[in-house]
C-alpha cells in the first residue's frame, strides 16, 4: 500500500519552500483561468511530492498503540499454560494481564489528556472504545461495481439553458476579497482531500501565501462565468445505509471535493447565493438553508405541534403521508436547477457560473487505496458539497399543496404530507399525491413506493379515510412510522420512540465501561456520556417533552445506570435539567425572531410592556392536557 509520511520536519521545511516561492507569476491578470488553476496545482503538487514522497508499506494485523512488548510476552505466556492444562499458572497470569492491559491504557490515555490536543484525546477515548470504523478494503465490493451502480442513477445529458433565457434577470458584480479567502483557508476543516492528494493542513499553513493567487483565481472564474475542470472532479466514498450492507445499493455515494473547490463553494454560497434566496425559500423546508428554526428538531416539532393544535381545537383526523423521493440528489435535471435559480431571480453572472458548476462534472469511486475510472455527472448535484444541496431545496421549494386543507413539511429528499379532516367530506388526500406525482415527472424524478406510508390519527370513530393510491399501487397504512429518526404512533403516544432511543442508548453503555477499566477520569468519562450517549437521549426532545413521566423514567434509569457506573460524587447536571434549558433556550429564539417557523403555535403578546413581562410570547389557549405539555407549557 502506498502511503504519505509527513513528518515535523518535512512539513517545517515544505511550509518554507511554500514561503520561500515566488508567487507573482501567478498574479499576472492577462492568464485565463485554465492557465492559472493548472500551473497552481502542478506547482503545490510539485512541491508536495517532492517533500512527501509515496512510500510503500505492507499492511499487517495492527495492534493498539497501547501494546507494549511486555505484554505481549506475558500473553503468550498465559497462552502457554492454558494450552499446557496448567490451570493454577493461567489463572495467575490471566490476572497479570489484565492488571497490564488496564495499566497501559491509563498511561496512553493520560498521554493523550496532558497533551492538551483535543482531537489527539478523542482519538484515544475512540481507539481505547474501538469505535474505530472497518478498513474500506474488507468491502466486498470493487470500486468498478460502485461506479457502475452510481452512474446507472444519472439521468441523460441535456441543455441546462434550452428553455430559459438569462437576458431578463438582473447584473451582479462578483468579487472576492484577499482577506475573506485568507480566513476561510486558515479555518478550512481538517478533512479528507479531494482527487488531487493534497491535504487540508497545506492550504491551513500556507493561507498567507495562497490568499492572493487563490482569489486572484476566484475572481477570474467569476469574471469569465466559467469554472475550472479541476474544481469539478470528486473522490465518491460509499457509505453504507444499514448495519450489514449486502449489495451495492445499500451504498449513498459521499463526494470528497478538492479544498480548492470547498472555499469556492463557500465563497459564492455565503457571498451570493444565500443573501438572494434566504428570505424566498418556504418556511416549511427546514434542511440546507442557514439560519435559526431549521434542522431536524424543528421540523419533528413543528410536525407534531401542528397535529396537536389542529386535534385540540376540533375532533377529526390528520393523515400523515411519507413520499419517498428515490435518488432525487443524482435525478436530478441541471435543467430544473437552472429554472428554479431564475425563478427566484438570481443575477445573470451566478446562473452563467452555476451551469457552468454543474456542466462536465466527473466523479471516481475510491475504496481501499483502488479508484475507479472517471464517469460523467449527467444530472443531479454531488452529495457532500455546499452547493449542491442548497440547489436541491430551490427545485423543491416549488412544491406546494393544491388543497386548503395540506401542509408540506419537507426535509431534503424527505416529504411530509399533513392532511387535515373534519369529516369525511374533507378527504382530499388523494389529490395531495397525484399533485406530488405531477411535480415528480415534470422534474424527471421517481417516487420510492415501498418506502410510501400512510398514517391516520383520528379522534372521531364515525370517520372513515379512503384508500390512497400512489401510482396505481395502495399506500400502506400503518400504525407506527419513523419521520427523520423519530417514531411517530397514531395513538399519539410515545412509546415506541422511547423504547428505540433506550435500546440504541444502551449499545453504547460498553464505551463508558471500557473507559472506566482504563481508569478515565470521572470528568472524562462524564464528557464521554455527554459526547456519545445524552445526544442519543435529548434527540428531538422538544416534540417528545409531554411524554409521560414513566416513559421519561425510562430515560432517567438509564442516565443513573451510566452515573453508578462512573461512581462519581461530583453533581453532574441532569437529564431533566438539560432537557428544560434546551427548551427555555428555543422559546427565547422564538421570542426574538418574528420569521421562526415555531412562531406561529403562540399567543405574541407586543403589547405587554417590556418591563413588566420579558417575554413576546405567550401560552395559547389549549383544551387537551396533551397539548398544554408539550412545548408550549415553557411559555408559562
Amino acid at each position: 500500500m502506498k502511503v504519505r509520511k509527513a513528518t515535523q520536519s518535512a512539513r517545517a521545511a515544505f511550509i518554507n519552500a511554500m514561503h520561500d516561492f515566488d508567487w507573482t507569476a501567478f498574479l499576472s491578470p492577462f492568464d485565463s483561468v485554465d492557465d492559472v488553476t493548472d500551473m497552481f496545482h502542478k506547482c503545490v503538487l510539485h512541491f508536495y511530492d517532492s517533500f512527501f514522497p509515496h512510500r510503500t508499506i505492507r499492511i499487517r494485523s495492527q495492534e493498539p498503540p497501547w501494546m507494549k512488548i511486555s505484554l505481549k510476552l506475558l500473553i503468550n505466556e498465559r497462552d502457554q499454560a492454558f494450552a499446557n492444562k496448567q490451570h493454577t499458572k493461567f489463572l495467575r497470569l490471566r490476572e497479570k494481564v489484565y492488571s497490564q492491559t488496564k495499566h497501559l491504557k491509563s498511561v496512553y490515555l493520560r498521554h493523550a489528556i496532558s497533551s492538551g490536543d483535543i482531537r489527539k484525546l478523542w482519538n484515544a477515548v475512540s481507539t481505547l472504545c474501538k469505535r474505530h470504523k472497518n478498513s474500506s478494503s474488507s468491502c466486498p465490493f470493487s470500486p468498478g461495481d460502485f461506479n457502475e451502480y452510481f452512474s446507472s442513477n444519472f439521468q441523460s445529458c441535456e441543455t441546462v439553458l434550452s428553455s430559459h433565457s438569462l437576458d431578463q434577470l438582473p447584473r451582479q458584480s462578483l468579487c472576492v476579497s484577499i482577506a475573506q479567502v485568507e480566513s476561510l483557508l486558515r479555518h478550512v476543516k481538517l478533512t479528507s482531500p479531494g482527487p488531487d492528494g493534497v491535504p487540508a493542513w497545506v492550504f491551513r499553513e500556507c493561507s498567507v501565501v495562497f490568499a492572493p493567487v487563490i482569489s486572484a483565481l476566484f475572481n477570474r472564474i467569476f469574471r469569465d462565468g466559467y469554472v475550472h475542470s479541476s474544481l469539478k472532479v470528486a473522490d465518491i466514498c460509499p457509505i453504507p445505509k444499514c448495519t450489514m450492507p449486502s449489495q451495492v445499493s445499500d451504498f449513498r455515494p459521499i463526494s470528497k471535493l478538492p479544498i480548492v473547490a470547498k472555499i469556492f463553494e463557500k465563497i459564492v454560497c455565503s457571498n451570493f447565493l444565500l443573501p438572494c434566496i434566504r428570505d424566498k425559500v418556504s418556511a416549511n423546508q427546514f434542511a440546507y438553508i442557514p439560519g435559526p428554526g431549521k434542522g431536524t428538531v424543528m421540523a419533528l416539532t413543528s410536525i407534531y405541534l401542528h397535529i396537536l393544535r389542529f386535534l385540540d381545537s376540533q375532533s377529526g383526523c390528520v393523515r400523515v403521508a411519507l413520499v419517498d423521493l428515490s435518488k432525487a440528489f443524482d435525478r436530478l435535471t441541471h435543467k430544473s436547477i437552472i429554472e428554479a435559480c431564475c425563478d427566484f431571480r438570481l443575477s445573470r453572472d451566478l446562473v452563467a457560473l452555476l451551469v457552468s458548476y454543474l456542466s462536465d462534472r466527473f466523479q471516481r469511486v475510491t475504496v481501499g487505496g483502488l479508484s475507479s475510472s472517471f464517469s460523467r455527472m449527467t444530472s443531479g448535484v454531488p452529495q457532500g458539497s455546499i452547493i449542491g444541496p442548497i440547489l436541491f431545496s430551490l427545485v423543491v421549494n416549488s412544491l406546494s399543496p393544491v388543497c386548503k386543507n395540506s401542509k408540506f413539511l419537507k426535509y431534503a429528499d424527505d416529504l411530509t404530507v399533513l392532511h387535515f379532516l373534519r369529516d369525511d367530506s374533507d378527504d382530499d388526500l388523494q389529490t395531495e399525491i397525484n399533485n406530488i406525482v405531477s411535480w415528480t415527472d415534470d422534474h424527471n424524478l421517481s417516487i420510492n413506493v415501498s418506502k410510501s406510508v400512510v398514517m391516520d390519527i383520528c379522534t372521531k370513530k364515525s370517520l372513515s379515510c379512503k384508500s390512497v393510491f400512489l401510482m396505481s399501487s395502495p399506500l400502506v397504512s400503518v400504525s407506527t412510522c419513523k419521520i427523520l429518526g423519530c417514531i411517530f404512533s397514531n395513538d399519539m403516544k410515545w412509546n415506541a420512540f422511547v423504547d428505540f432511543i433506550v435500546k440504541k442508548a444502551s449499545k453504547r453503555l460498553y464505551l463508558i465501561i471500557s473507559l472506566k477499566r482504563s481508569d478515565c477520569p470521572d470528568e472524562l468519562l462524564f464528557r464521554a456520556y455527554c459526547a456519545f450517549i445524552r445526544p442519543i437521549l435529548l434527540y428531538a426532545f422538544p416534540a417528545v417533552c409531554n411524554m409521560p413521566s414513566y416513559l421519561s423514567g425510562k430515560v432517567c434509569k438509564l442516565e443513573n445506570r451510566v452515573l453508578r457506573i462512573i461512581k462519581s460524587d461530583t453533581n453532574f447536571p441532569c437529564f431533566y435539567s438539560v432537557a428544560d434549558k434546551m427548551c427555555l433556550k428555543l422559546i427565547q429564539q422564538i421570542s426574538e425572531l418574528s420569521d421562526h417557523p415555531l412562531r406561529s403555535f403562540f399567543v405574541c403578546r407586543h403589547d405587554v410592556p417590556v418591563l413588566r413581562r420579558t417575554r413576546s410570547l405567550g401560552m395559547p389557549k389549549v383544551k387537551t392536557k396533551r397539548f398544554a405539555s408539550s412545548l408550549v407549557k415553557y411559555c408559562k
